[in-house]
């Protein structure tokens, strides 16, 4: 299971390193939870995290070989990265869960933190057959517009989509969200197949 964190909020800048993207809340309660079920999950602090540029992004991405057996999560900004990676790649992975995914759309300002390349991809109809396990989309009651686009724009190239609403009164599953049982029983199911 690789999990690729979005772009953390500018406060995030200024707390302790030893909170990084990689290790708040739900993500390190999830990768407890799945260490003790004997998977092991890969977390990286993606590099230029508050400036995203997808070519670093994808050389990062690429250290750890996603392929068939592979379960991939992205987190916002996250999630709009693996959904270019894996349409200019077009390699098959056992499933992609998407958490409040964004692509960009719609807040200039923060699209323009990265990259152009990392925003310049339109997403393959033919990914839903390339994720064995299928494709997970959650987001909330309480996302904001920026989110609800980009969950707008996946249903409908990726129809198949099995989507999660939950009723939470926080979206964009931040950091007041510290459990997250509705993933770790998609990851496990996944795995279980």
């Amino acid at each position: 299971m690789i999990f690729i964190h979005g772009i953390p909020a500018w406060f995030d800048a200024r707390k302790p390193q030893d909170e990084t993207p990689s290790n708040k809340a739900w993500i390190r309660w999830l990768s407890s939870q799945l260490l003790f079920h004997n998977i092991h999950p890969i977390v990286p602090d993606m590099p230029n995290m508050y400036f995203p540029n997808y070519r670093a992004w994808e050389k990062e991405l690429d250290r750890y070989k996603p392929d068939e057996n592979t379960i991939l999560v992205g987190h916002s900004c996250g999630a709009g990265f693996l959904l270019h990676y894996l349409s200019k790649h077009r390699i098959t992975v056992k499933k992609l869960i998407f958490v409040a995914p964004w692509r960009g759309e719609t807040v200039p300002m923060v699209r323009d933190l990265c990259d152009d390349e990392f925003w310049d991809y339109v997403i393959d109809r033919d990914l839903i057959n390339r994720c064995t396990e299928g494709i997970t989309l959650f987001c909330t009651t309480a996302d904001v517009f920026i989110i609800s686009a980009a969950v707008k724009e996946i249903m409908r190239r990726l129809p198949d989509t099995k989507r999660i609403i939950l009723d939470r009164t926080h979206g964009h599953f931040g950091d007041s969200i510290k459990v997250f049982p509705e993933m770790l029983d998609e990851i496990l199911e996944a795995v279980e197949e």
